[in-house]
């Protein structure tokens, strides 16, 4: 390759680099306005959030995380699961915890 063609390709994949930044900015910005404007918790119990996420089939922000539909489907099955002692250690914790838990017990692993 000559000189011309070497600099014409740095510099096309340099815009390149530059459009991808410029991207993925916008996106971060679009999620981060996304879920800002998700409603809060209010003043239901954690528990109780994570089964109207799954009832309203829309995440939600709940203890300052955002909750998926998946992880509180998890999260409510496993309550079903447990008996009645468990089942308020259960709704005694915060949301990262219950997560947490309850994927542990679906799936046998731990983080």
């Amino acid at each position: 390759m000559n000189d011309v063609t070497e600099a014409r390709e740095r510099s096309v994949k340099r815009m390149v680099a530059e459009a991808m930044a410029d991207v993925e900015q916008v996106h971060r910005d679009d999620l981060a306005r996304t879920v800002r404007a998700l409603p809060k918790q209010g003043k239901l119990s954690t528990f109780e959030a994570v089964k109207k996420v799954v009832e309203d089939k829309q995440c939600a922000r709940i203890g300052g995380l955002l909750v998926d539909g998946v992880t509180a489907q998890v999260i409510v099955k496993v309550h079903a699961a447990l008996n009645d002692e468990n089942k308020k250690k259960l709704e005694a914790m915060g949301i990262r915890k219950m997560a947490d838990t309850a994927w542990r017990l679906t799936s046998g692993k731990g983080r």
